[in-house]
């Protein structure tokens, strides 16, 4: 679900308007505005590129939550807002409208067709769509729900949507647990797929001395990105890795991924939210026993 705001640039005589690049967007501000989900090698090309050919997720660090998406489709600019996004998004994306308004010199129009100017668009109340999606998640907690941020996507535990919904003010409530989810500093493990001899697919997790790191708590195939693959047919490892003599790193061993965790001990690992844990830093000795 989501919230789509759209500006149309004036038509000039006899010129056609260019779209603004990615960089050009984002210098207008809010300030420190700046994408997501990008690698740093595909940044540079991403900030050159014209919004035309570029749906961006953007938000500022240690602020955003959600962020929210920019891109240039069917003659108009379009700011789309998640639902439910915190409160700090929703006037991050307000803020970024009022200051495309006021390049463009052109009116923002919401999605019931209501008319704003760069003036007026930050008195556009939120809330309303914040406690919308709010609803939907007291009403079905704990149903696997993943909710994408900044930094990583979210899995409300059933504590957390009760704390939610208890809270004085449950969208404020909300945005701080979402936020605190993304300010996790630690590594956000990646899967990397290989194949074993025997032909089979192998999912593997990396756990490395002295690395604070986010691994999930039943490893999956996401389907739009692996349509042929389904989780129950890939072999989970968690690849353990120490730090070697010359300091480079040094494979401590394999192990089945859920005997891993089941492994672990319970002062060394918490909680991030439903879908995720976080394993605190580890010794090279603790590495190795965990090994086995």
């Amino acid at each position: 679900m989501s919230l789509t705001f759209t500006i149309t640039p004036k038509k000039r005589f006899l010129r056609f308007h260019r779209a603004l690049s990615v960089r050009e967007a984002l210098a207008l501000g809010p300030e420190g505005l700046q994408p997501f989900g990008i690698d740093d090698e595909d940044l540079e090309d991403l900030l050159r590129a014209s919004l035309r050919d570029a749906v961006v997720h953007v938000g500022v660090p240690e602020l955003s939550g959600r962020g929210c998406e920019l891109s240039f489709e069917g003659g108009a600019y379009v700011v789309r807002e998640f639902t439910p996004s915190t409160p700090v998004d929703w006037r991050l994306a307000l803020d970024l409208l009022a200051a495309l308004s006021q390049h463009l010199e052109a009116p923002i129009v919401d999605e019931d067709g209501a008319i704003w100017s760069a003036e007026t668009i930050t008195e556009f109340d939120y809330s309303t769509d914040i406690a919308a999606g709010i609803q939907v998640m007291t009403r079905h907690p704990g149903d696997g729900t993943m909710l994408h941020g900044i930094i990583r996507p979210v899995s409300l535990t059933v504590a957390m949507i009760e704390d939610i919904r208890t809270a004085i003010s449950p969208i404020e409530r909300f945005g701080e647990i979402f936020t605190e989810i993304q300010d996790e500093p630690g590594y956000d493990a990646r899967l990397q797929l290989s194949e074993a001899p025997d032909g089979s697919v192998l999912g593997l997790y990396a756990l490395s001395e002295g690395v604070r790191t986010v691994l999930p708590r039943t490893p999956y195939i996401d389907p739009t990105i692996y349509p042929e693959l389904r989780s129950e047919d890939v072999t989970w490892k968690l690849v353990l890795v120490v730090d070697g003599e010359s300091e480079e790193p040094e494979l401590a061993g394999e192990i089945g991924y859920a005997e891993a965790l089941a492994r672990l001990d319970a002062s060394s690992v918490h909680a991030l939210d439903d879908a995720s844990l976080v394993v605190h830093e580890l010794s090279g000795d603790a590495i190795r026993a965990l090994a086995g």
